[in-house]
């Protein structure tokens, strides 16, 4: 019982001494109205490829593959995507292509500046993921718009960032606030549907 308090109590310390500091979005893009309708046949269907690089050097590094983050990008578009209602029916990467109306290829840039020694991926490894993190974090997403015709009838660019600024255990606020960075790109991908209706790429109910 003596060690399963300790270990609530270091928890908890832990807890306390990374909740010092914040992380925050700096809100570049509005929030954007999206109509909220129910699905109809006589709307586009589509076909989305995901792409996810990143880079720890502020954009002057070499761009990695996002491996499980791809993963959760793709899961981030998709349920923005339904949720929007815009299409009639939705087809991501991660099956064989399908004839659709539109392809949209969403691909997502991503960078961060760390701006002290113990921040940065060796400052973690010495700190074994303890150590303090102060970054910036830039993110980009470019959306393609093709139609069945093979014709490139939109481009998009939109961009975010967010500054994160944590004291020791940085990592377990981190998990805590896995949302906050979902909810930046969930706008982001939000706003590029504003623009394509907007463009009347898409059609407004």
């Amino acid at each position: 019982m003596r060690i399963l308090r300790r270990v609530i109590w270091i928890i908890f310390a832990s807890l306390s001494i990374s909740a010092c500091g914040q992380i925050q979005p700096q809100g570049q893009l509005p929030v954007p109205y999206l109509p909220n309708m129910s699905a109809q046949p006589n709307r586009p269907s589509v076909f989305i490829e995901t792409e996810y690089l990143y880079d720890w050097n502020d954009g002057q590094g070499k761009p990695m593959e996002g491996g499980a983050r791809h993963y959760g990008f793709r899961k981030l578009v998709e349920k923005v995507t339904q949720a929007s209602t815009l299409f009639s029916e939705v087809t991501l990467d991660f099956v064989e292509p399908k004839d659709a109306d539109l392809t949209i290829k969403m691909a997502y840039r991503g960078s961060v500046r760390f701006n002290d020694v113990l921040s940065n991926p060796l400052g973690q490894i010495i700190t074994l993921g303890y150590g303090p993190l102060n970054a910036s974090q830039r993110s980009k997403i470019t959306a393609t718009v093709v139609d069945r015709n093979k014709t490139t009838i939109g481009n998009y660019v939109v961009e975010d960032a967010i500054e994160t600024s944590l004291g020791p255990f940085a990592t377990l606020r981190l998990s805590w606030e896995r949302s906050t960075f979902e909810g930046v790109l969930e706008n982001m991908v939000r706003n590029i549907y504003r623009k394509m209706l907007d463009d009347k790429i898409l059609t407004n109910p």
